[in-house]
């Protein structure tokens, strides 16, 4: 699961040219746990709508949140099909 947190962090970096925040994860999550106008947000600069609350869960401080890697790859899958990145 730590993995998946970091590959989180790869997508995001190479989506949007930098990571989200510098904080630790603590952080993130209490800044962002009751807004999901921050996740949207992300989402929406990285170019990938409607995937606010993928970015939520891949970025989850709690690994049982944390999506399982096959989903990971549906969902990169998806946005290529989707021709949402290029």
């Amino acid at each position: 699961s730590s993995d998946i947190y970091s590959f989180g962090l790869i997508i995001i970096l190479v989506l949007n040219g930098d990571i989200p925040f510098n904080e630790s994860i603590s952080e993130v999550s209490n800044r962002a746990k009751n807004s999901n106008r921050y996740w949207y947000d992300l989402a929406t600069k990285a170019g990938v709508t409607n995937s606010d609350d993928f970015f939520q869960r891949i970025l989850h401080r709690r690994q049982k949140f944390r999506p399982e890697i096959d989903e990971v790859i549906n969902v990169l899958n998806g946005w290529i099909d989707d021709e949402r990145i290029a």
